[in-house]
């Protein structure tokens, strides 16, 4: 029966579901800064060459892997949101020392700037990566009562898919007034209020299983999701393409609205269509950006029209990938589901990011984010799409 406790107990689960989800939106933003700032400030203060920039940028989806296979026995054989705030500290940290690494370097390793940096980076991906793991897999997960846990997933989605936009945003202007070191300070910040904010969250302790293995697939990766897993990172590597050499405030401007648009697509377009039509949709749309870049870049109607359909494209394939991993797993795997999905997101766009950093043409990188849409799409209409609905298991 519904009483007035049960009310209140919602009510509190509720409120801590919006602080995690809050936690994992400003940890988002601290790491998604560094998207435009790390290769402007590389290349042009640093003066390191694109494939010394782009091997640095790409050194992150190293760190977001590095921590998965041990994810499951440190949640269970510590408090989850200890390490989790451990986690975030230690990202603080190594925020803290990512300005400092070139003078490090030059100083005790004979100028070997690179490598320092290539550190930083598998260290900040894997302390982010950790986190984010534990946030979407486990923490928002057990501060919702089980009927609302489809939309709690969807909602913390959401508010971390923004930061792909706010992140840049945030950094590009800190920097251009202030300098990389700002831009450190204020993700250092950020997070640091990330962190006051997980303390103030109350979890209740909860017994590790039995038989508790040092490595497992369990809140990592969800081994029957693997062509979902696929697609998804070709689709964000084409995005990631475009991602690349933009250091405009408009383009993310623009995406952002692209974002906002794509919610409300989803509220009031697509309730009643076709499952496979969100996917396609959004593809053809990334499409459409994809060859007005390449055909009238430097047209001002392009400049807004691009990243306005770049965002409702990525938004409302990102939220139905993710509906589609939950569908896809099995008992108890939700949490593995959501990690899955957060790797696939961040390793095709760090990837493609990485890979057109050495495109330095826009025209190539341009055509080859349209080859990598277009067989994508094509692997989605004619493959993934029936396999999943073969595999679904809700």
């Amino acid at each position: 029966m519904y009483t007035q406790n049960t009310a209140v107990h919602i009510k509190l689960w509720h409120k801590n579901f919006v602080m995690l989800a809050v936690v994992s939106m400003m940890t988002g933003l601290a790491a998604n800064m560094f998207i435009p700032v790390i290769p402007l400030w590389m290349t042009s203060v640093l003066h390191m060459s694109t494939a010394e920039t782009a091997a640095v940028f790409a050194a992150y989806v190293a760190g977001l892997f590095a921590p998965g296979a041990f994810c499951s026995y440190l949640v269970q054989r510590f408090r989850r949101n200890i390490v989790c705030l451990l986690a975030i500290v230690a990202m603080i940290v190594t925020l803290v020392g990512l300005p400092y690494v070139e003078g490090f370097m030059r100083q005790y390793f004979h100028n070997d700037v690179t490598m320092g940096f290539l550190m930083v980076r598998v260290l900040l991906g894997l302390t982010f990566g950790l986190s984010q793991m534990i946030l979407s897999g486990t923490l928002i997960i057990d501060a919702c009562q089980s009927f609302l846990r489809t939309e709690a997933n969807h909602s913390s989605a959401w508010l971390y898919r923004f930061t792909f936009s706010l992140g840049p945003i945030a950094g590009l202007f800190v920097y251009q007034f202030w300098g990389f070191e700002a831009v450190a300070l204020v993700a250092v910040v950020v997070s640091a209020m990330a962190a006051i904010v997980l303390l103030n969250v109350e979890f209740p302790f909860k017994a590790p299983e039995e038989n508790l293995r040092l490595m497992s697939l369990d809140r990592f990766f969800l081994p029957q999701g693997k062509w979902l897993f696929v697609n998804l990172v070709l689709l964000m590597f084409a995005v990631g393409l475009t991602f690349s050499g933009r250091y405009s405030l408009t383009f993310y401007g623009f995406m952002m609205t692209g974002f906002l648009l794509a919610l409300l697509a989803q509220k009031f377009v697509f309730v009643q269509a076709d499952l496979k039509s969100e996917v396609i949709t959004g593809g053809l749309l990334v499409i459409s950006s994809l060859l007005l870049l390449l055909a009238r870049g430097d047209m001002e109607l392009t400049s807004f029209v691009a990243p306005v359909n770049i965002g409702i494209g990525m938004g409302i394939i990102g939220a139905r990938f993710l509906l589609f991993f939950l569908k896809l797993s099995s008992h108890c795997q939700r949490g593995t589901a959501q990690t899955t999905y957060f790797l696939a997101t961040e390793t095709g766009l760090t990837l493609g990011i990485a890979v057109g950093l050495m495109l330095r043409q826009t025209d190539i990188r341009m055509t080859v984010a349209l080859v990598v849409v277009c067989v994508a799409l094509l692997m989605y209409h004619f493959f993934t799409h029936s396999w999943y609905m073969r595999h679904k298991n809700r």
